[in-house]
């Protein structure tokens, strides 16, 4: 379907939603001290909040969370990440690496992984001294 000036509006939704979802998951706060680990599910969350705040622009057509989780992945903005967890097979959701900077390959840090994946969790001081290099 065109637009007036001849663009593709479901283009110009779709820009429309990526800018509010880089600035929404941009934000650092107390309760979330890194945006660049995210569970699936509050990808979704934050996915189906931007449609319902937003419905007049994106229109009620727009995909719903998971759908626009899977084309987020495909445009490359985000990837789900390999992990080995130590328990079987269980209800943990899915892990994604935020790519809003380009294909930037930086190491994957074990402390914002575990904030990306409790935000509100704790780390033990011995934890800490030894990411910060302070004990040998």
């Amino acid at each position: 379907m065109k637009s007036k000036d001849g663009g593709n509006q479901e283009l110009v939704r779709w820009e429309r939603f990526l800018a509010l979802f880089r600035e929404e998951i941009s934000r650092t706060s107390a309760a979330r001290p890194t945006v660049r680990y995210w569970k699936s599910t509050d990808l979704v969350r934050i996915i189906s909040l931007l449609r319902k705040q937003h419905k007049a622009e994106l229109f009620t057509t727009f995909p719903s969370g998971l759908i626009a989780l899977g084309r987020l992945e495909k445009l490359g903005w985000v990837k789900p990440l390999a992990i080995t967890w130590n328990r079987p097979y269980g209800s943990r959701p899915a892990l994604y690496e935020v790519c809003l900077h380009g294909n930037d390959i930086t190491p994957i840090d074990p402390l914002e992984l575990l904030q990306g994946y409790e935000p509100k969790g704790v780390v033990c001081y011995f934890g800490a001294v030894q990411h910060h290099e302070l004990t040998t």
